[in-house]
């Protein structure tokens, strides 16, 4: 690959060295051309002075013969001496000419270059010259005989004129074949020329094309290899994702079975050993999930299908909550665990909560996994903000055996562990490159200071929003805590021991559990009898959690039946696809008992517990002054302009107009607080919030829809109550 290069530079060299030779010839050869044209105009110049002075010296000749006959004749003493004084000019100038002619003279404008020819024939007419310049003289000068002077001009004049004549036709020839010389050499300057150009067409552009067609070609082939490394890229990306959704999916499940079956097992333990063992089988069981979950959110972060949730958080109320959640693991190691932060902080503030727990317990882990002795300490710091509402800094202090500082930096790797101490501790080195990476989501940043065995601080420092509306940041539960009650509930998987182990778990709440092995079957059963609530695995064969979803929905519409709780079962953290919208809440596998019992109370109860249903409304009613006219115009005008309003927002939001999505959410907002409904409110908060920063998604849109509904169900329970006044 290095090689073509420097092969192309070459050539580009090679072909600009050429046109420059090429480019200098052409000068050249224009420059001799003028040069020659020049010279030419000068001596044609020259040329013509020359053949006109020659025709000149024998109209010289003719007047100097005149002159003397008419002095001959002259009949009176003035004419004779006007005729001499035109003889002696005439004289002068004709010998003046004929030096000329022999010699050159520069203000004649002759060169007094002759050929060998003219010179010779200037010898020739020399003696004729003479006899008439003498016989001249001899009459000027009036001594000697005037008639012999006489006869002599006139016997030599025509002999000189015959002479002149030749010189002239002399001179005109030459001029001629220097004409012809001339323009042959023009011509062959010509032909030099194009023929230069014609070399610089095949030796210097031609090939030029040639290397920028091959150029192009060779781009365009780069760049088809680019297009297909990307398709490539992309379908490797695509083909990770199916993998890790599908390997999740395969490891959820026994895990699914392993945790089900302890937790299903253990009260009915026969003794301490046992109880032990199913207690090394779950801790074993849940470490396996950690480091499933973590695998999970590095390939979410690195495909950037990650997304940062921003909502009201108390971040004060937020430390002291996971400050207390990892004491008693403390307290078990006789650590001491310190809490310092301000007694304030700015109002309203808000951030993502779920990924700030997530970073600051993995850091108090860490500290209380790697401090065998000594204190813990975590801080709080109110920073200076630059922009947005505030900027905190969190650090985790603690005396453990900390980090050589040629290792401190490798520790954000991922599969990175430093020291030997941390292999035996285990984990696979994806926590801390996880937080990292989720404090940049934030716009954060984070790092470390640590010494060999005197311990180390890591620190994270992120920018606040500030929260819509001037919400508080206290935490609603993450399902509403209603008190339970017997529910018919459907189990839809598609695995056998996954799908008898729910069961199992759901009768242990006290519930009625009906499994069901597919989609097929599940909306068999649905269409038999109706069911309080229904728990979906999201990937099933034959049909799928959200198809089958859709179609529930669908029959409840068409049977007329109330809403049935739908629950999404995933081997994700959560379903990531628009037909999650239509359930009230998801499970992600391993599902507990814990878990399993706080969705479960999203559902509504049966008939005959109608009473507490009235009893939600009871702080409404205490607002409207007890009347029960005024909720029910309320509520019925709530229920009808519902179907209308979600559909506009669900319009907005797929053709991305914000502020719409923003004005919508805010409206909903402040019907759901007519209501009492704070999760309706919480969620449409959040979804303008979305709108506003530019970070809308599906779920969110789904999510809020999903309460709207949900409050829509609760008011229409309410208006159907028997006892409600007309």
């Amino acid at each position: 690959m290095s090689a073509a290069p420097c092969d192309l530079t070459h050539r580009a060299e090679r072909l600009t060295r050429l046109y420059i030779l090429a480019l200098s010839a052409v000068a050249c050869l224009s420059i001799l051309g003028q040069a020659l044209v020049q010279w030419s105009l000068q001596r044609q110049l020259s040329d013509s002075t020359v053949v006109n002075l020659a025709g000149r010296q024998r109209m010289l000749s003719q007047r100097l013969t005149k002159a003397a006959l008419a002095a001959e004749v002259a009949g009176s003493q003035e004419q004779r001496a006007a005729r001499r004084q035109e003889m002696a000019e005439v004289l002068t100038q004709w010998r003046a000419a004929d030096a000329g002619l022999r010699r050159g003279d520069d203000r004649l404008g002759l060169p007094g270059r002759n050929s060998p020819a003219v010179v010779l024939a200037l010898a020739r007419i020399e003696p004729h010259f003479r006899d008439v310049a003498t016989a001249t003289e001899s009459l000027l000068a009036g001594t000697g005989d005037r008639q012999a002077a006489l006869q002599r001009l006139l016997e030599h004049e025509p002999q000189f004129l015959t002479a002149m004549d030749a010189i002239v036709n002399q001179y005109e020839d030459e001029a001629r074949q220097r004409v012809a010389w001339l323009q042959n050499i023009e011509r062959g300057l010509l032909l030099l020329t194009l023929a230069i150009l014609a070399c610089e067409g095949v030796l210097i552009f031609r090939p030029a094309v040639r290397r920028l067609r091959e150029s192009a070609a060779a781009l365009e082939e780069s760049r088809r290899q680019l297009e297909v490394a990307k398709l490539e890229a992309e379908s490797a990306s695509d083909a990770k994702s199916r993998f890790l959704a599908t390997i999740s999916h395969e490891l959820r499940n026994p895990l699914q079975a392993i945790l089900a079956s302890v937790e299903l097992a253990t009260p009915t333990a026969a003794g301490d050993q046992q109880r032990e063992h199913f207690a090394t089988i779950s801790s074993a069981a849940k470490s396996l999930l950690v480091l499933l979950n973590d695998l999970l959110d590095l390939a979410r972060i690195e495909a950037g299908q990650l997304a940062i949730v921003t909502a009201p958080l108390d971040p004060i109320g937020l430390t002291r909550r996971l400050v207390a959640l990892v004491r008693p693991q403390a307290l078990a190691r006789g650590l001491s665990l310190e809490d310092c932060r301000p007694d304030r902080l700015p109002a309203g503030l808000a951030s993502d909560e779920i990924r700030l727990q997530q970073v600051l317990l993995n850091l108090l882990t860490n500290a209380l996994k790697f401090t065998p002795a000594g204190t813990v300490r975590v801080r709080l710091l109110d920073l200076p903000a630059a922009s947005g509402a505030a900027r905190l800094r969190w650090e985790v202090s603690d005396t453990g055996i900390g980090i050589a500082a040629d290792q401190l930096q490798r520790i954000f790797d991922p599969f990175t562990q430093v020291a030997e101490p941390v292999w035996r501790k285990g984990g696979a080195g994806l926590g801390l490159a996880i937080c990292k990476r989720l404090v940049a989501l934030m716009s954060g940043e984070m790092g470390a200071e640590s010494r060999l065995g005197a311990g180390s601080t890591f620190w994270f420092e992120i920018p606040l929003a500030k929260s819509p509306a001037g919400e508080t940041g206290d935490p609603p539960a993450a399902y509403p805590q209603r008190s339970l009650h017997p529910l018919r509930v459907l189990v839809v998987d598609d695995d056998p021991v996954n799908r008898k182990l729910l069961a199992q778990l759901v009768t242990a709440l006290g519930h009625q559990a009906v499994a069901a092995c597919g989609g097929e079957v599940a909306l068999l059963s649905f269409s038999e009898s109706p069911f309080d609530a229904a728990i979906l695995d999201w990937q099933m064969p034959d049909m799928n959690g959200g198809e089958l979803a859709r179609r529930i929905r669908a029959l409840d519409r068409m049977l007329q039946r109330e809403r049935t709780l739908l629950i999404a079962l995933s081997a994700a953290l959560e379903p990531s696809s628009d037909r999650a919208t239509d359930f009230d809440g998801w499970l992600s596998k391993p599902v507990g008992q814990e878990q399993l019992s706080a969705v479960l109370r999203l559902a509504k109860k049966p008939a005959d517990h109608r009473p507490d249903n009235a009893n939600r409304w009871t702080p409404v009613l205490d607002r409207l002054g007890g009347r029960h006219d005024l909720l029910a115009a309320l509520a019925r005008t709530y229920c009808q302009g519902l179907p209308a309003l979600l559909g506009e927002l669900r319009a907005a939001a797929a053709q991305h107009r914000m502020a719409d999505v923003a004005r919508l959410a805010h409206l909903l907002a402040g019907q759901g607080s007519n209501f009492d409904a704070p999760a309706l409110v919480s969620a449409a908060r959040s979804l303008e919030e979305a709108a506003l920063t530019n970070v809308l998604t599906p779920a969110v849109v789904g999510g809020l829809e999903t309460k709207c509904q949900r409050l829509s169900a609760e008011l229409d329970l309410w208006l159907a109550e028997p006892s409600l006044p007309d």
